[in-house]
């Protein structure tokens, strides 16, 4: 296991991104995904890498997977953001905020006026504090010309609403056969990512660093002990980072398994809080056509509780737990489906 490589990919927008997950609306294109999915990043790379001539494994990696594409989030100041979950509630007049898994809480000052933040984008500031963050967008015209008789057309105006320079997000690439470092992942300085590349939009300056991964479970699996906690009865609680479905099932089915099987520990989904249902679709680099559309996925944001039985306790079902926020809780990670991630915004006790 030690030669498992993690790359940590720190990414910065150059000009804006348009991350879109249906198809214009007329001649708009918005942004409307709150992260950029672990497909589009694994497309996106492999694309670059085929341009400079790199031979890239595509079939077999569809065949057999070994690398893993975790969402990259936005990072606001070194701290990464994460999607808030359903127990979230905000003020709609004094903005107060509230964490509670046990019961609905009114806002005191204001009845009537809390709203459920489920799936926003948070994050933990230094002192601790759970705040909310919100994209910068600009709003850009393209002017399409018509190949054939060299110039515009009637409608061919677009609108594309993109994610504004500057921007940064976060994401870890999990390699277990090492093809990435073979293939020269570290030597990428760009990506061209979303809608309208050809128009000059998506571009991404990269910043790649490896990590053994045995450093990162072990770091991380005490972590995770602190923020579960030893009780016996305590639950697993994890947070769903990117559309979830299948957590158990044969990578060759679309099974709808929420139990999980971590170490030879059998752990079963007691309860799913959701912040409601999504769908992905995506295009297939070896067929040069679309891919299957998966539906009523559970979206991000969304909680799954899990009875642990007293094995919480045990140290190797930490670093389990750990293992799989790298690589993907069940089949399907390889295109950024079920990662999910012990935090202590599930847990609603102390932030730091």
């Amino acid at each position: 296991m030690s030669d498992v490589k993690v790359y940590e990919i720190e990414m910065e927008v150059r000009t804006p991104l348009v991350l879109s997950s249906y198809e214009a609306i007329g001649n708009v294109f918005s942004t409307d995904w709150k992260y950029i999915p672990g497909h589009v990043i694994r497309g996106a790379l492999f694309s670059q890498l085929m341009r400079e001539g790199k031979e890239v494994p595509i079939r077999e990696e569809a065949r057999d997977p070994t690398v893993f594409f975790q969402p990259a989030y936005p990072v606001l100041d070194g701290r990464e953001t994460i999607p808030a979950h359903p127990m979230i509630y905000k003020c709609k007049v004094c903005k107060k905020t509230v964490i509670n898994l046990e019961k609905f809480e009114e806002c005191e000052e204001h009845p009537f006026c809390m709203e459920s933040k489920g799936g926003s984008l948070v994050f933990i500031d230094e002192n601790g504090n759970l705040k909310f963050f919100e994209y910068e967008y600009v709003d850009l015209e393209s002017l399409g010309i018509n190949r054939v008789i060299k110039g515009r057309e009637l409608e061919m105006l677009y609108s594309f609403i993109g994610i504004s320079p500057n921007t940064k997000f976060k994401c870890r690439v999990t390699d277990v056969s090492g093809k990435l470092g073979e293939l020269g992942i570290k030597d990428l300085g760009e990506l061209k990512i979303g809608r309208g590349i050809s128009r000059g939009f998506g571009l991404v300056e990269l910043k790649i660093e490896e990590i053994e991964e045995s450093k990162l479970v072990e770091d991380r699996s005490r972590e995770i002990e602190k923020i579960i906690g030893k009780k016996e009865d305590n639950p697993l609680i994890l947070l769903v980072k990117s559309p979830t479905f299948n957590l158990s099932g044969s990578k060759f089915g679309l099974d709808w398994k929420l139990d999980l099987s971590l170490g030879g520990t059998e752990l079963k989904c007691e309860e799913v809080i959701l912040t409601g249902r999504t769908s992905i679709s995506g295009f297939s680099l070896a067929g040069g056509i679309p891919k299957a559309k998966l539906t009523n996925l559970i979206d991000i944001g969304s909680l799954l509780f899990f009875e642990t039985g007293g094995a919480i306790q045990e140290e190797e079902l930490m670093k389990e737990i750990a293992r799989k926020e790298l690589r993907g809780f069940g089949p399907y990670s390889q295109i950024g489906l079920n990662f999910l991630e012990v935090h202590p915004i599930a847990y609603g006790g102390d932030l730091q």
